[in-house]
């Protein structure tokens, strides 16, 4: 119980942290998006009387709605997402770019946003992928494509290379570490699950056990309501046809009328014996509850009753060991 309650505190934790900096850096990012578009528009006011503008505006918002989807995605799946949702996400905010690009080359620098939601969205190799692609075209809008390369190209390259690459290196870690804690999570909530199946089963165990308990006694009873209507109920019916002969027979036969009143009579003492005998077994196990030599006796006493027999017994304590169970193994 401590575990659990202590790995579910320091999740709550670490999601906690995680949506606060996923937040601001959401915020930054729609900052930088809408700052950037605003700063070319005012630098180019032509954009404004034309369909440059409006185009420049509607892609902006458009990348800021799809940030904003990955934002809520982060919050609600792990991590990474589904390709299915990675995918059209990447691409949408990736074309975005390039057409706004297009309009203006000052826009290549919005790549970097791409960048930053392909942590997001990718891990391993398929962000190496998509930093890769994102690289090259940036790259080209730059102009450091252009063979044969100069210098500066090279080192212009070189630069943006070494720092998207650290970067992602640096993040493929973090990537790590958090696919760790999600797979943590993963077994910790299969396991969880597991305990509750387990202690659900148990408790249908216990049930099974109590149901069986009460069908047992439900069996007893029918047992023994079998037995004594098989036993009792023919002897009382036996003993009344007896009597109503005998009661018949008093006037005309006395002598067959008394033997008749003999034979109801052992019959129902025989009917006694064997009640008492049922009573007897009902009882619970004499041995738990005294010793042998006291339990003994009163079977005697019963029996003695039962039968109308002369049972005594004399209970003998033995004090000495034979002599051969004396004997020890000479050790040889």
């Amino acid at each position: 119980m401590s575990a659990h309650f202590d790995v579910e505190k320091d999740n709550a934790l670490f999601f906690r942290i995680s949506r606060r900096v996923i937040t601001m850096f959401t915020v930054l990012i729609c900052i930088y998006l809408t700052a950037s578009t605003y700063v070319i528009l005012i630098n180019n006011p032509s954009y404004l009387q034309n369909w440059r503008g409006i185009t420049c505006i509607v892609l902006t918002v458009l990348a800021l709605l799809i940030y904003i989807a990955q934002f809520c995605i982060s919050l609600k799946m792990d991590w990474p997402p589904p390709l299915r949702y990675a995918a059209p996400l990447w691409v949408g905010l990736y074309l975005i770019v390039l057409l706004l690009t297009l309009i203006n080359p000052s826009f290549v620098w919005d790549f970097y946003v791409v960048y930053a939601i392909s942590f997001g969205l990718f891990g391993g190799v398929r962000l190496l992928l998509v930093v890769i692609s994102m690289a090259l075209t940036m790259f080209a809008f730059q102009g450091l494509l252009i063979w044969p390369l100069t210098g500066e190209a090279l080192m212009g390259i070189a630069s943006q290379v070494l720092m998207l690459f650290s970067f992602t290196g640096l993040n493929m870690i973090f990537q790590h570490l958090i696919g760790e804690r999600f797979e943590r999570n993963r077994l910790f909530t299969q396991l969880t699950r597991a305990n509750d199946e387990l202690e659900e089963a148990h408790r249908q165990l216990a049930q099974s056990v109590i149901q069986e308990q009460e069908l047992a006694v439900l069996r007893e009873r029918t047992r023994l309501a079998r037995e004594m209507h098989d036993t009792l109920g023919h002897a009382l019916v036996l003993i009344s046809v007896k009597l109503e002969a005998a009661q018949r027979l008093r006037e005309r036969d006395p002598e067959r009328c008394d033997r008749e009143l003999e034979s109801t009579k052992q019959i129902a003492r025989e009917t006694m014996t064997a009640l008492r005998a049922s009573i007897a077994d009902l009882r619970s196990p004499t041995l738990e509850h005294v010793h042998i030599n006291h339990a003994l006796s009163r079977s005697a006493r019963e029996l003695a009753q039962r039968t109308g027999l002369h049972v005594t017994y004399t209970p003998k304590r033995i004090s000495t060991i034979s002599p051969q169970l004396s004997k020890r193994p000479s050790g040889k």
